[in-house]
């Protein structure tokens, strides 16, 4: 019997990332940034579509945008955090707004990191590297 499964398979063998963020030039950036390191990321452009992802995907770290479309990032890691099949995973919230109280209910809602726009890759990566190992790719060029 055939696996009708049309659904890409995950490579296992190296962790998975979920990169939500509606700005396709951030989250291009991020995967571009990663693929040095053996890790897979997964970017979808809006809210829902990230949490959707992140069901399918069961990564082992979320990056997420604040503001977008169809689920703005709190909305988002509150139904991630409120599902048991997701409110484990790590999650790094960033934004361009530098409200303090903003910052402070994204952490009280279980985020990980919040860390504010623009952010450098040398952050970023100091932050994923808390969460996962980045091993680097010897196939990389």
């Amino acid at each position: 019997m055939h696996d009708l499964n049309l659904v890409p398979t995950v490579e296992n063998t190296f962790p998975n990332i979920v990169c939500i963020d509606d700005d396709l030039d951030v989250s291009w950036a991020i995967e571009l940034r990663l693929k040095e390191f053996k890790v897979n990321v997964f970017r979808t452009y809006y809210g829902v579509q990230g949490f959707w992802e992140t069901m399918r995907v069961k990564p082992q770290l979320i990056i997420t945008d604040n503001r977008m479309p169809q689920g703005n990032g709190d909305y988002v890691v509150e139904c991630l955090k409120r599902n048991p099949d997701t409110q484990n995973i790590p999650i790094i919230v960033y934004s361009g707004q530098s409200d303090t109280s903003l910052k402070q209910r994204m952490l009280g809602l279980g985020v990980n990191k919040f860390i504010t726009k623009p952010v450098e890759f040398t952050e970023l990566q100091g932050e994923i590297e808390t969460i996962i190992e980045l091993q680097p790719r010897l196939d990389f060029f």
